[in-house]
């Protein structure tokens, strides 16, 4: 997770410290994309995310990583719609995250997923570049998704399925890793 992390700009590379402890405390809120490469398996996508503990029907995503090879496939919304299906039904009724304004990947990715799912969003700076990062890092804003209805959720999935299904049949996703 770490090596496809840094190879996603402009994410937070973290520790590998911060993502061994992500991938096993969080693991039943999170989840990879794999495919096969000339040394073995390859993570090209993982979203690492957990329940807030003051608010446990509010799923918050701390990291979407897609590896270049394989962006513009449709892999985030997949991979959110997964973690989302993969969450006792009816336990998660909003989504959160945070985005910086300048990634437009990002806006463009959660706010997508909200209208495949007729989901309302609101947003608002949560931490502030003065007040929280002394102009050392932009403002993020919280981003929140709901509430979220398990029948949308379902039937976009459903629709993700056609999609896949005619998406193989024009452009496979890479078998071999990147050079």
């Amino acid at each position: 997770m770490h090596q496809l992390v840094a190879q996603c700009a402009p994410l937070d590379t973290n520790s590998v410290y911060c993502n061994l402890l992500q991938a096993s405390h969080f693991g039943a809120t999170s989840v990879g994309a794999w495919r096969d490469g000339t040394t073995g398996p390859q993570l090209v996508g993982s979203i690492t995310a957990y329940r807030l503990p003051a608010k446990p029907d509010t799923l918050f995503v701390w990291q979407v990583a897609v590896h270049p090879s394989a962006r513009g496939l449709g892999l985030g919304k997949q991979l959110i719609e997964q973690l989302l299906l993969a969450q006792p039904l009816g336990s998660v009724h909003h989504l959160q995250t945070t985005i910086t304004l300048g990634n437009k990947a990002s806006w463009a990715l959660f706010t997508g997923f909200a209208q495949r799912i007729q989901a309302p969003t609101s947003s608002g700076v949560l931490f502030d570049q003065q007040a929280h990062f002394g102009n050392q890092a932009p403002s993020e804003h919280l981003l929140a998704i709901g509430p979220i209805d398990a029948r949308m959720l379902a039937s976009s999935q459903q629709g993700n399925a056609e999609d896949a299904h005619a998406h193989a049949r024009t452009r496979a996703m890479p078998t071999t890793p990147p050079g």
